[in-house]
């Protein structure tokens, strides 16, 4: 139940039922292999509350994103395998991971997350090695690194005048990430008990 930290960086684009997804599979998964063998909709919509029509657009969106490659092995189930996420005797102990198996990864917290605040959450885990370490961030990096997850950007916005442009983008920008980081810094506390320090980006 691993995911690497190396595809973390590939995750800031799923949406939020192929994050749930990604999870079920990897809780699924071979960990020497990759492979998660006989893959059938119905377990995933029992696992995770999914549909079935977004069970089938995330494990679609997922291949498009080259996060896995499905097999289809009849009209009932697939073998999927997740791309990287092996684990190899020989690599077990030199490989950095978020064990999914944590109890924050089945709260509903966790769930009612955004997309890019599930992203947020899992480079707060990586940064601080599941919470053994802390975090120190400056106001710049924070809004360099999270921009273009959160995509806020008010290019189309009709009501935005062009001497105005920089000024109101900049107040989304913060609105936005302020918002979001909040978000899952509130999920990570609610799960985690050491001590860690995020410095919050403020306006000024």
């Amino acid at each position: 139940m691993k995911l690497k930290y190396s595809l973390i960086k590939k995750l800031n684009n799923l949406t939020s039922m192929e994050f749930h997804l990604l999870i079920f599979l990897i809780r699924h998964e071979n960990e020497r292999t990759g492979m998660v063998e006989g893959v059938y909709y119905q377990d995933i919509m029992k696992d995770t509350g999914m549909c079935k029509q977004s069970v089938y657009n995330a494990l679609y969106g997922l291949e498009a994103k080259e996060i896995i490659k499905v097999t289809k092995n009849s009209d009932l189930d697939y073998d999927v395998n997740i791309i990287g996420n092996d684990f190899p005797q020989e690599d077990y102990k030199g490989c950095g991971y978020i064990n999914l198996n944590r109890k924050i990864f089945y709260s509903e917290a966790f769930k009612q997350l955004k997309a890019p605040e599930k992203y947020m959450l899992f480079e707060f885990l990586k940064c601080t090695h599941e919470n053994t370490g802390s975090m120190i961030r400056k106001i710049e990096t924070l809004y360099d690194t999270f921009t273009n997850i959160l995509n806020v950007t008010g290019d189309n916005d009709p009501e935005i005048k062009t001497s105005d442009f920089n000024t109101h983008k900049r107040e989304a920008m913060v609105q936005s990430i302020q918002s979001n980081l909040n978000n899952a810094i509130y999920v990570y506390d609610l799960h985690t008990t050491a001590s860690h320090n995020f410095k919050m980006p403020i306006l000024t």
